[in-house]
């Protein structure tokens, strides 16, 4: 199957000229509308690109499904779109399920002798070698809901909604599939630094689990924490790209657009 309509990345320029390229992977069940906020805490040369797993992308979910695929498969076709305009300097952010997909993009991009990120920004999931998921796509839509509602991210008045509702679950338990059927990678040390961060109130993973990404560069490592649970950012994300920004190896204009 050619997986390359499976996969679009949506620019959001500064209307400047752009020094850096950030990149954000969406978690299990997201579109690209979840990141558009962050154009405003940027600084204006950097470049902003929304990445959706399908297709086309709606404000409640995602539209023209294709059959099920497989994180690394998923992340070939990203390399494959990224590679040709990777010709300046970038750094890729994930949260939850976009912190693996994160990972082996720069994996496949490392093959490719591509150049590297200069920052892999991981949240929110632990790493790879703490990798042993519930099926929880295996849960009744009762069951799901309960927990999409403790984790936060979705409100309670789309879950309320019988249409809206069968649309997002339809779309997280595909994703929420190619998460558990994930084969971690063999461990090895990337080139590039990694910045974990984390809510502290996260029921889903564990501080220990998020450390653990440590191992998986022989270069800089940090980890932040945050008040919160596992989407600590998500009223607002200010703090958190403040942060990651202090944790980029380049240096950038400080003003915002």
């Amino acid at each position: 199957m050619n997986y390359m309509d499976s996969c679009r990345i949506n620019k959001l320029a500064s209307g400047e000229r752009a020094r850096l390229q950030l990149f954000c992977l969406p978690y299990a069940g997201s579109h690209d509308g979840f990141y558009q906020s962050w154009r405003d805490y940027l600084p204006s040369d950097i470049d902003l690109n929304l990445v959706s797993l399908k297709q086309k992308s709606t404000l409640l979910g995602r539209q023209n499904q294709v059959c099920t695929r497989t994180l690394q498969e998923i992340a070939q076709n990203l390399a494959d779109i990224m590679a040709p305009d990777l010709t300046m300097p970038w750094m890729v952010f994930g949260h939850s399920m976009g912190s693996v997909l994160a990972l082996e993009l720069v994996l496949t991009l490392e093959q490719r002798q591509i150049r590297p990120p200069l920052l892999l920004a991981v949240s929110a999931h632990v790493a790879p070698q703490f990798h042993n998921p519930a099926p929880l796509y295996l849960l009744n839509d009762d069951e799901l809901c309960e927990v999409l509602r403790e984790m936060g991210g979705t409100t309670q008045e789309m879950l309320a909604s019988p249409g809206i509702r069968k649309m997002i679950l339809q779309t997280i338990r595909q994703d929420l599939r190619i998460l558990a059927d994930w084969q971690p990678p063999t461990p090895r040390e990337l080139s590039c630094p990694i910045a974990a961060f984390w809510g502290e109130q996260d029921n889903m993973v564990q501080r220990h689990a998020m450390q653990g990404w440590r191992c998986w560069t022989h270069g800089e490592f940090s980890f932040d924490t945050f008040l919160g649970g596992h989407f600590y950012f998500s009223q607002d994300p200010q703090p958190l790209i403040e942060r990651l920004l202090t944790r980029i190896p380049y240096k950038i204009d400080r003003k915002r657009h």
